[in-house]
């Protein structure tokens, strides 16, 4: 039986196979998610935490997290590293199969 066919019968049980994941480095700016590059270009733009919530319909803390996690990530220490690191990323000009702002 291949592993297809072993799927389909098993999924009835909630029984799914963890698909590989795609590796994403854990710094840089290929490391962000998604939603983190936008609160990235957000922050680029000069928005306050609480004003990239309403953009994005998230919490203020939320976006404190992503935050957090955007100057861990790109070993930032401030907003301003963010922002310039935003500037040298051009929404639109990563390459297929990475983060957007879409």
């Amino acid at each position: 039986m291949g592993h297809a066919a072993a799927d389909t019968r098993l999924r009835p049980y909630g029984v799914r196979r963890r698909r590989p994941a795609s590796r994403r480095p854990a710094t840089g700016w290929a490391a962000l998610t998604p939603t983190e590059t936008k609160v990235a270009y957000l922050v680029g733009e000069g928005l306050s935490n609480p004003e990239v919530g309403q953009r994005l319909f998230l919490s203020r803390y939320t976006v404190q997290v992503h935050v957090g996690r955007i100057l861990a990530k790109l070993q930032v220490r401030s907003r301003v590293e963010v922002a310039m690191e935003a500037a040298r990323h051009p929404a639109g000009s990563q390459p297929p199969g990475t983060a957007s702002t879409a």
